[in-house]
């Protein structure tokens, strides 16, 4: 009798401590929980707003970089994911009552 998995997993490591930090740094970030009501409580323009973005897209970059070898791996499930929200899109053109779909 053979064993159905193999002993080895093939799965990847959890991420770093210090990965996780800074992704769910970013994640509150961009949610605007954090920068908005410090920055902008009155909900105005400011150009230190600007300023503040730069390192946030930074640190995206820097993980993306980072993890290449898994962004390479994913690019095939995320072109299939924006083929089918582009169908969702165009098929309002050929829908008979657009405003449903």
């Amino acid at each position: 009798m053979r064993e159905s998995r193999p002993e080895m997993a093939l799965t990847d490591p959890a991420p770093a401590w210090w990965e996780t930090a800074i992704s769910i740094g970013l994640i509150a970030m961009l949610t605007g929980a954090l920068i908005g009501p410090v920055f902008a409580p009155l909900q105005q323009e400011t150009p230190v707003l600007r300023l503040v973005w730069l390192p946030a897209y930074a640190a995206i970059f820097g993980l993306v970089l980072y993890r290449i070898d898994r962004v390479w791996r994913a690019w095939p499930a995320a072109l299939l994911v924006v083929m089918l929200v582009g169908l969702c899109f165009a098929s309002k053109y050929w829908s008979l009552d657009y405003h449903t779909t």
